[in-house]
């Protein structure tokens, strides 16, 4: 499996330059990963806990024996903008510079999985 994730970041960002939230963004990322990949198994918040424990991987591709599971954050500055007519009030998440790396963490592991 082979995602093209900055064929897909890119459109995607030609597309939707703004999100709502983590979870929007979450979304929209998942349907153009689908869209490139449509053969994959995608999936959003898939629990990973152990008994008593609650964590969760926010998106995970299954594809030709192989996985890949993403994590994202959604950092925002404040910001009150219209965009494609759709209005946009986001919080201040102190979105520095340092934070940028979070944007996306991946693992995709390089050998096929049973």
């Amino acid at each position: 499996m082979n995602i093209p994730i900055e064929t897909i970041f890119g459109e995607l960002r030609k597309k939707r330059p703004i999100f709502y939230s983590e979870a929007d963004f979450q979304h929209a990322l998942a349907w153009e990963i689908q869209r490139h990949q449509p053969s994959a198994f995608v999936r959003l918040e898939i629990n990973l806990s152990l008994v008593g424990q609650k964590e969760y991987l926010d998106i995970l591709v299954r594809d030709d024996g192989r996985l890949c599971a993403l994590e994202l954050k959604y950092k925002t500055g404040k910001l009150d903008a219209v965009y494609a007519q759709e209005e946009f009030h986001l919080l201040n998440h102190g979105a520095q510079d340092i934070g940028r790396y979070d944007f996306y963490q991946g693992y995709c592991p390089p050998r096929a999985l049973r």
